[in-house]
Formats: C-alpha cells, structure tokens, sequence
C-alpha cells in the first residue's frame, strides 16, 4: 500500500490522489516533478474545502491568498499543520519557476 492510497477510492478524491500519487512516485527521480504535483495536490485540496464549506473564491484568487484566509486558518486549527501547507505551496512555486532546475531546502526560505 502507498501513502496516499487511502484517499483513492473516495468520490471527489481522485483527482488528489492522482496528484499525490505522481508526487511519490517522482520524489526521488523528479523532484521538480514531484514538488509540482504535491503543489497541484494542495492546490485542490483547498479549493475542495472552500466549495464544501460554501466559501467563495475569487476568480483570481492565489493558493496564499486561499490559505491565508482566516476561515481556512481557523479551520485547519493548527499552526504547525498550516507551516507545512505554505512550505508545500512554496517549494511548488520555486519549482515551477526555478531557472536552474534545483529544488531543495537549499533555495527555499522559511518561514512563508
């Protein structure tokens, strides 16, 4: 069993546990790669819980702007949980525009 098989037969899921699913498995092959779906992953997963909350969602809004939003905040209900949301958002961001191809903690700056 994989990490993120759990979440692969629920209805509504799928598309997260494909996201999450490419991460794996490009983690140590592609980190870029990985990094980019783990991003895409989040991405959905909030967007999931702004539309079963009811929340609406700015045409242009940003994952930030999402995350940062104090219902979702006060939602998650976690500081330690919300550190690893924007560490993900960010490390996603850094690889899809990373000029050199690098992705690690390295060239990723904590905190958000």
């Amino acid at each position: 069993m994989r990490n993120f098989d759990i979440i692969k037969d629920i209805d509504g899921l799928e598309t997260i546990h494909r996201y999450c699913a490419i991460a794996e498995d490009f983690q140590a092959t592609n980190p870029m790669i990985s990094v980019q779906q783990a991003r895409l992953a989040l991405e959905t997963m909030v967007k999931t819980v702004y539309r079963l909350k009811g929340w609406q969602i700015g045409e242009r809004a940003s994952l930030l702007s999402l995350t940062a939003d104090e219902r979702f905040t006060a939602f998650v209900n976690s500081e330690d949980l919300m550190k690893r949301i924007h560490y993900v958002r960010k490390i996603g961001n850094n690889a899809a525009h990373a000029n050199d191809g690098f992705v690690g903690r390295g060239n990723l700056s904590l905190p958000c």
